[in-house]
C-alpha cells in the first residue's frame, strides 16, 4: 500500500490540536477522515469530514473502518 493511500482517522478534528494534525496530514498528501461530534469543520477540501463520538464504541468502529492510523 502506498503511504499516501493509507487512511488516517483523526478524532477531535475541530479542536486546536486535532485540526492542526488534520491540516498537516492533508498538506503531506495523506488520505484523512476527520471526526467530531457535529460532522462539521472548516478543513481542507481533500479531507473527509464525518460525525462521530469517541465515547460510543459503535461510532468509533464506523469512523475507523479502513483506517491504517488513528489519532485521538
Amino acid at each position: 500500500m502506498d503511504n499516501n493511500s493509507e487512511l488516517h482517522v483523526v478524532f477531535g478534528a475541530s479542536g486546536s490540536i486535532g485540526s492542526a494534525v488534520v491540516r498537516e496530514l492533508a498538506k503531506r498528501g495523506k488520505r484523512v477522515r476527520a471526526v467530531n461530534r457535529t460532522g462539521k469543520a472548516e478543513l481542507p477540501p481533500s479531507v473527509e469530514m464525518i460525525k462521530g463520538d469517541a465515547s460510543n464504541l459503535e461510532s468509533v468502529r464506523q469512523a475507523c473502518q479502513g483506517a491504517g492510523v488513528v489519532y485521538h
